[in-house]
């Protein structure tokens, strides 16, 4: 798998991190029992200056729960990550885990 899409919505309180159900089963398809993929996750912050400064950070860390893979051989199999706008469907963003 070469990229993901992840769709990123900013919440009140954080972030919330997810894939669609056809991804999920790419996931599925290619890692096998190596991966759990879980719909959404929510990470909230207590003081907003401070989390907003570790978003590059959070996104690497988020993303093995995302995808529940934890094997770092697999997590490089995927090069890319494109965070997109659920509502618009736009591209936020693009990181290279592994570059």
């Amino acid at each position: 798998m070469e990229n993901l899409r992840v769709y990123l919505t900013k919440q009140s309180s954080g972030y919330g991190f997810s894939i669609l159900p056809n991804q999920k089963l790419k996931i599925i398809e290619e890692f096998g029992d190596r991966a759990n993929p879980a719909s959404f996750i929510v990470v909230n912050y207590g003081k907003k200056s401070n989390f907003q400064s570790m978003l590059g950070w959070l996104e690497t860390a988020v993303l093995p729960l995302l995808l529940g893979m934890y094997n770092q051989e697999d997590l490089k199999k995927i090069k890319t990550v494109s965070f997109y706008d659920p509502e618009s469907d736009t591209k936020i963003e693009d990181l290279n885990l592994y570059e």
